[in-house]
């Protein structure tokens, strides 16, 4: 699977759980220590994603770098 379609999975799947986490805290049902988590694995999937982009971005400089000498 190429890295651009995992890191727009991510994307998506962080967007939508965040989406859901405030509806599940606006009705109650995600309080405390669960709440806490939920927003661990939200930060942490934006920070796999965040890697995976910058190292996709060297990656292609440079095989650009490498076709252009």
């Amino acid at each position: 699977m190429p890295v651009a379609s995992v890191v727009r999975a991510l994307k998506v799947t962080s967007w939508a759980l965040v989406a859901l986490g405030f509806v599940l805290l606006a009705t109650g049902i995600l309080t405390g220590l669960w709440a806490w988590a939920y927003i661990a694995l939200i930060m942490a999937m934006s920070l796999a994603e965040w890697i995976l982009r910058g190292r996709e971005e060297i990656r292609q400089e440079r095989a650009h770098q490498t076709n252009a000498d």
